[in-house]
């Protein structure tokens, strides 16, 4: 693999701020793939959870960024 056949999803988690290219979209929300008592160790509420599409977790770029580590402390320090 050469560097410019990631050079656009590089570009993709730059501009999201996130940090994170996901590529499998599973066509339904997580609220409907969560069980209900797990929104008590997870940080996002029912209406977020019913916004956000479910990707799969097949294939995902991820890069180092403040989002990035914000969300690996909080599943690392529950």
């Amino acid at each position: 693999m050469l560097k410019s056949d990631l050079e656009e999803v590089y570009q993709q988690a730059l501009s999201t701020g996130r940090g994170i290219v996901m590529f499998d979209v599973t066509g339904h929300n997580i609220f409907v793939a969560t069980h209900p008592q797990m929104y008590r160790y997870l940080p996002i509420t029912n209406n977020s959870a019913i916004s956000v599409d479910m990707h799969g977790a097949n294939a995902i770029f991820i890069r180092r960024s403040e989002q990035v580590r914000r969300t690996q402390t909080c599943f690392v320090n529950s």
